[in-house]
Parts: structure tokens; sequence; C-alpha cells
């Protein structure tokens, strides 16, 4: 694959080196770009199928379009390109359509491209193999993009799509009304549209599976249906009647053969989530450990490729951290044997912050502000270190409680301490948000995002994250919330409830 810096002179080569070093670091944890299929293609009498490749590429990152652009110091960067798989049972049978694609500048190339961000689609046309035989053939699609935002590019990326190839007809081929909702469920809506678009969408969907409930097809519309169901009004007959279809769609989906598994792990998932999640949000049991880690286990068991088992796992870990920090070794150690890929890299991760944890508090750091601080020499005093960032409106809200405690206990010996898991072109806005929010205490940046050392070391999730170490360095709390912060603060000092 061509590297973007072809052609380019040395001037522009290093800044785009620099990129993809800094990238590389963090390129494991991000992946900012999902490609999807459906689950099955109906070839056409005459041989052709189209297949229309959902692409969703988060945050502020984009992909670049399909057709290649030349600047004024050569090619500009990879297009997004689309080959057939190895062994597939079709070709590739025209040129690729998508979804409206943004022009901006962009000043590495010094030129116009074309981008896809946000949800967007890709159509691809093919042409199934002389002679396939009737019935359903397994092949891929292997797409092939590099993602950037404004400040850098990750490496590029090559991902294989598979999908089923029906040949020999379907009841439903014909019917336009798939086309009508596939096109549906690719345009992109915000606000009070959306919810009216899915409601529309959903009873397109519900229509077309109760007519053709055979036809692949149907599986792609609810994956993405059920991902972003609105909140029908408690008790409503709206209400009522999704939730008798969502059982029913889970029921069949448990049953059918050609239901993919990222769909039925999501009905499982939201039967977890049901039990699981009023807790984590709220006041977490005496009795998680029985009534919670349980039904997460067995949704890890069932899908040990899936994602759900770890995020639930996720949450509950920041739960019995914050509220039963003694129970942490053996939920780790459960973590650490499961089935599941995923939840066994949290266990592992969550093994070294329980290391840390067992050490003295150790950061060290040139402060934004120019001034060095070492926890190490605040011995004897209670240090509270809060990670936030500028993007994080409840960290932003917690500053006047955290002035309110430094004024309050600083003479008494508390320390405060910000970690910003901000990216590095927030520096100016971290800058000026601090001086804004008067903040006397050292800012520690390094401009890594939620890859600093700091949050890696700790474990650090969703912020704020805040960590309280006594005068022994020793971290005796780990997001203490509400009044209790205060409470924690008082006892590590000695001072009287």
């Amino acid at each position: 694959m061509r590297s973007p810096a072809d052609g380019l002179s040395r001037a522009v080569l290093r800044p785009i080196v620099a990129w993809f070093a800094l990238a590389s670091a963090s390129w494991a944890a991000e992946r900012p770009v999902r490609v999807t299929a459906p689950e099955a293609v109906v070839v056409a009498a005459d041989g052709s199928a189209r297949v229309r490749l959902t692409v969703e590429v988060s945050g502020q990152y984009h992909i670049f379009g399909t057709v290649a652009s030349v600047g004024a110091n050569g090619p500009g960067p990879n297009p997004t390109t689309v080959a057939a798989g190895r062994g597939a049972p079709f070709s590739l049978a025209g040129a690729l359509e998508t979804s409206p694609a943004r022009k901006l500048f962009d000043p590495n190339f010094n030129t116009d491209v074309l981008v896809l961000e946000g949800r967007a689609w890709i159509d691809v046309p093919l042409r199934a193999s002389p002679g396939l035989a009737a019935g359903r053939h397994r092949g891929s699609l292997v797409v092939s993009y590099q993602a950037c935002d404004e400040q850098l590019c990750l490496p590029p990326e090559d991902v294989e799509v598979v999908i089923a190839l029906i040949a020999g007809g379907s009841a439903g081929t014909e019917d336009p009304r798939w086309r009508r909702l596939e096109e549906a469920l690719s345009a992109r809506q915000g606000g009070a549209e959306r919810e009216v678009r899915w409601r529309e969408n959903a009873e397109l969907a519900w229509e077309l599976q109760l007519n053709f409930p055979a036809d692949p097809r149907r599986w792609r519309a609810w994956d993405t249906l059920l991902r972003s169901t609105p909140r029908f009004p408690e008790g409503s007959p709206e209400q009522r009647i999704w939730r008798e279809r969502e059982a029913r769609l889970a029921a069949s989906a448990a049953n059918a053969g050609d239901a993919p598994e990222v769909l039925r792990e999501l009905f499982a998932g939201k039967q977890v989530s049901a039990l699981v999640l009023p807790h984590t949000n709220g006041v977490l049991p005496a009795d998680w450990e029985s009534r919670l880690v349980p039904p997460i286990e067995r949704l890890a068991a069932d899908f040990p490729s899936g994602s759900a088992a770890f995020v639930f796992f996720s949450r509950l870990v920041g739960a019995v951290e914050a509220r039963f920090p003694e129970a942490m070794p053996g939920l780790v150690a459960r973590l650490e044997v499961s089935p599941n890929t995923r939840v066994r890299e949290l266990g592992a991760a969550r093994r070294s912050v329980l290391r840390a944890l067992e050490k003295p508090l150790d950061l060290a750091f040139t402060a934004l502000d120019g001034r060095r601080v070492d926890t190490a020499e605040w011995r004897g005093k209670v240090v509270l270190v809060d990670f936030w960032a500028t993007w994080c409106v409840p960290c932003i809200d917690a500053m006047p409680k955290l002035r309110e405690l430094y004024a309050r206990y600083h003479e008494q010996g508390l320390e405060i301490v910000n970690i910003s898991v901000d990216q590095a072109a927030a520096r100016p806005a971290l800058e000026k948000l601090v001086a804004r929010l008067e903040l006397p205490w050292p800012q520690a940046f390094d401009g890594q995002g939620s890859r600093t050392e700091y949050a890696v070391r700790y474990g650090v999730g969703p912020i704020p994250h805040v960590l309280l170490a006594g005068r022994d360095g020793m971290i005796a709390a780990v997001n203490p919330r509400g009044d209790r912060l205060e409470a924690e603060v008082r006892r590590l000092l000695g001072l009287k409830p």
C-alpha cells in the first residue's frame, strides 16, 4: 500500500512521520473505525449483487473517500479501497459509490480531499463467480482505509468483512422496501427528527420481518435499530408494543441459524444490563458479588469474542473500587480466568493497577505553570489527585467543591493535583480553563489523552476520577463521591468527623 508520504518533500515528510510515531502508541486502544456488512447478500437472476458497507467513524476522525487525489506535492492521501477477499465467490463489478463526502483542504498534502465521517456507507457492486451453485456461499471484502483527525493520522488499516452470498433467489429479493429501509438506516439524522425516523424505520423493519421471516437482511436492520432505542413513556402502549416485539425478536434470533452473533449478544446484553446498570449507576448493594457477577460471567462464557461482558465488568470494577476496595483482588482474579478475551485483558490491566495501589503515590512532573512536583516530597500530607479534561462537564462542575476543600484544609496538610487526559492540541484551552477557574494547585499535562502515564498506571476510565493518598503516601480511597469526599479528607488529616 502506498504511504501518504510518497512523493512529498523531506520538509513535509518529517511531521507526517511524527504523526505516525504518536499514533502507533495508542492505535491498539483507539481503532475509531468500524466497518460492517449485511449478514447476507442476495444474487439477482443475472448474477449481479450489491452490498452496502456501513462505516462508523468515531470522534473527530475521518477516512478518505474512494477516489484518489493529487496535489501540488504529488499523490494525496490513501483513498479508501475495497477488494474481494481471497477465494471469494464473487468479484467486484464496477465503481464504488459512497454517502456524501465532505471536502476539506489537507495542508499535509497541499490539496483538497474528500472525507467520510460519522456514519457513512460504501456501495460495492458484485458479480457472482460463473457457475455459482444455488445456496449460501461464504466470502469476504477487504476494506483498506486510513483514519485521521486534525492532529494525527493512524496507521493504514486493512479490515476483512465477512459476508454470505445467497445464490438462487429469495422471495423478498425484488421488494423495494428492502432498499428503502437500507437507505433510511444509512441516512444521518439528529435531534427530534432522529426519534421520528427511528419509529418509521422500526415499523418498516417489523413489516418486512413478518413478510419475509427467512430473509437474512432482516438481522442487519435490527442490529442497527436496537442499538439506539428511544425512551418510550413508561407504561405507554408504544412501550408495551416494542417490548413485546423485542422479546419476539430475541427468541427468533436465539433459534435462527442465520442470526449474527453480535445481535444475539445484544439481546443477551440487554437482559444483563437491566440487572447490573441500575446498581453500578447508583448504590452498589452489599450482595453485589452473588447478584451481579454471575450473569455477567454467563454472558462472557456465551460470547467469548464479544464486548458486552467487558463493558459491564468495567462498570462493576469502577463501582467496587469506590465502595468495596477490599474486594478488588478477588474480583480481578475472576476476570483473569474469564473465557472472554476482553474480560481477561481487563483483568490483566486491573492486576497492574492493584500493584500500583499497593505502593505509595508516585507522581513527578513539571506542571503547566513550570513548577516541579514530586509527591514523594509531600509525605506527611494528604494528597488528592483529580483526573479531568477540558471536554468533561462533570469534571469542570466539580472544581468549585475542590476549591472549597483546598481553601479549608490546605493549611492543615491537604495538597491537590490535577492530571489532564486531554490530547496535545488542547493545551491552550486547558491553560485558559485553569485561569478562568482560578485553580491554584499544579496541573499535570503530557498531551497523551487517556494514555497518559498516570491514567494508565492507576486504571483511570470514566472521569472525573479521584485518588486520595494519606500522610504515608498510600492510596486510601478511590472515587469517594459527594459528602464522602470531604469526610475522607478529614479522616486522613486526623480531624474529627
